[in-house]
């Protein structure tokens, strides 16, 4: 009944990260509301069942288990690789903020922050990767860095200071200010991991799938706006909806790796 129920869920989910672009495209090609209801109440009901399958197991594997069949070491480097841009976007956007007349200490100092914190997690995420790929290296010894990578997606909450407020650009903010406070929570939970020698949390695990889902859909949701002429190809937004599509191949086979190990522990019972 379980794997039953397992099947539908993920049956769901990957048909609405299908049809969600397909709706979205029409919602803002011909400005149609009906279409963005129907886009917003599919994400919502996506949400709602990745956060049920998710929180209703009590029991998940330990959440590293370095020997995994997901080639997590890879996913790894590329969100070093993904961070690392997100260092030269914050970068670019400092310099910007620089050249402005009018600048904003609070723009410029979350920009800081950002730049700085990205940089860090990118070298973090090499370690992680060294971990994940059987060299003699456990991330889990370097203390205060793991909440490096929070630190980081929480000053990109502090960066998105002015929500557009046209048709076309609603739902895309929306969009990420909540796979952003999404990618927060996950970084939290990841941190928590590495100082627990427990079971993985059922929380850690909601939380990378929540992003998974929401990544795919804001960078699609990227696309599709530059597709119809509505924004720049490049900006600050796209660079940083590559950089999640980057992390989120890690937070995915995370949970994946997790799940795997759980069933693997069910089957030695």
């Amino acid at each position: 009944m379980q794997k039953t129920s397992s099947f539908y869920y993920s049956l769901f989910v990957i048909m609405s990260l299908f049809a969600a672009p397909v709706i979205r495209f029409f919602s803002v090609f011909y400005k149609n509301y009906i279409c963005a209801g129907i886009y917003i109440a599919l994400v919502a009901a996506a949400i709602i069942s990745i956060s049920y399958e998710s929180l209703k197991t009590k029991r998940y594997a330990k959440a590293f288990e370095f020997k995994n069949a997901f080639h997590l070491d890879v996913f790894s480097y590329l969100t070093s690789a993904g961070m690392f841009l997100s260092f030269i976007t914050q970068c670019v956007m400092l310099y910007s903020a620089f050249s402005t007349p009018k600048r904003s200490l609070t723009v410029i100092l979350s920009t800081i922050m950002s730049a700085l914190c990205a940089l860090v997690s990118s070298v973090y995420f090499i370690i992680v990767g060294f971990s994940f790929g059987d060299k003699n290296y456990d991330f889990r010894e370097f203390k205060l860095i793991h909440i490096v990578p929070m630190l980081w997606a929480l000053s990109n909450v502090f960066n998105l200071v002015e929500l557009s407020t046209g048709f076309e650009k609603s739902i895309d903010s929306v969009l990420k200010y909540t796979t952003v406070m999404i990618l927060v929570c996950f970084f939290y939970c990841f941190a928590l991991e590495t100082d627990s020698d427990e079971k993985a949390h059922n929380t850690t695990v909601l939380f990378a799938r929540l992003y998974s889902y929401l990544s795919i859909l804001f960078f699609t949701d990227r696309l599709i706006l530059v597709l119809t002429g509505n924004v720049r190809l490049f900006g600050a937004e796209n660079a940083f909806a590559l950089t999640g599509l980057m992390i989120c191949g890690f937070t995915f086979f995370f949970e994946k790796n997790i799940f795997n190990n759980s069933n693997n522990e069910m089957t030695e019972l």
